[in-house]
C-alpha cells in the first residue's frame, strides 16, 4: 500500500491545478488530511477524479473510517457511535456519493446519547432512517427511546432487523455501534 503514496501526492498534486482554492479547517488532523477529498469544476477531468475518489476510500476504508462491503448497491458498515464519527462518515458520504439516496440501519449501545445523533441524522435529505429492532445485538439501547424521540419530532423511521440491511437492493449504511457490526459480520459474512 505504500506504493499509493507517492501515486496519491503526484495525482493530488496535478489534479489540485485543476481545482479551486480550499482553505483546510483548522480542526482537521494530519491523520484526515490524507483523507480530503478535491472538487473539480471541470467535468472534463471526470475520470481524473474518480481515480482519486477511488484511492481516497480505500485509504479511509484502511484507516478504519468505514467498510464498503458491496458497490451495487452500495452498502457500509460503520462502527462510528458518536457525533463526531457520524459526522465524519456523512461528510465522506457526500463526496464519495452525492445526491444519493442512503437507508441508515441505526443501532446504539445503552448509553449513548442519541439525542444529537438523530437530530443530525435528521437533517440529512437523502436518507431513510431505519431502527434496528430491540436484542439484535449485545449491550443494544432499548429501542423505545429512539422511536419516542423521533415520533415526538415527527420524523419518519421504521423499525428493521439486521436482516433488511443484508437483503436491500437500495443503497444503505449499517451504523451506530461497533457491536452491531461484530454481530451482522457473525450472521451475515
Amino acid at each position: 500500500m505504500n506504493y499509493l503514496k507517492p501515486l496519491f501526492i503526484t495525482i493530488v498534486f496535478s489534479f489540485s491545478v485543476f481545482t479551486r482554492s480550499q482553505k483546510l479547517d483548522a480542526d482537521i488532523t494530519m491523520e484526515k488530511k490524507s483523507l480530503i477529498i478535491l472538487q473539480s469544476d471541470l467535468n472534463n477531468h471526470i475520470d481524473i477524479a474518480n481515480q482519486i475518489l477511488s484511492i481516497i476510500s480505500s485509504q479511509a476504508t484502511s484507516l478504519g473510517r468505514f467498510e464498503i462491503i458491496d458497490n451495487d448497491p452500495v452498502k457500509i458498515l460503520d462502527g462510528a457511535h458518536n457525533i463526531s464519527g457520524f459526522e465524519t462518515l456523512f461528510q465522506n458520504l457526500e463526496h464519495l456519493y452525492k445526491d444519493n439516496h442512503f437507508d441508515c440501519y441505526l443501532g446504539l449501545k445503552e448509553g449513548k446519547k442519541y439525542e444529537k445523533i438523530l437530530d443530525f441524522l435528521s437533517q440529512i435529505e437523502n436518507i431513510s432512517i431505519n431502527i434496528i429492532q430491540d436484542n439484535s445485538f449485545y449491550n443494544q439501547m432499548n429501542s423505545k427511546h429512539l422511536q419516542s424521540y423521533l415520533e415526538e419530532r415527527n420524523i419518519n423511521f421504521e423499525i428493521s432487523p439486521i436482516e433488511k440491511f443484508h437483503l436491500s437492493k437500495q443503497h444503505s449504511i449499517l451504523i451506530g455501534s461497533l457491536y452491531l457490526i461484530g454481530e451482522y459480520k457473525k450472521e451475515f459474512k
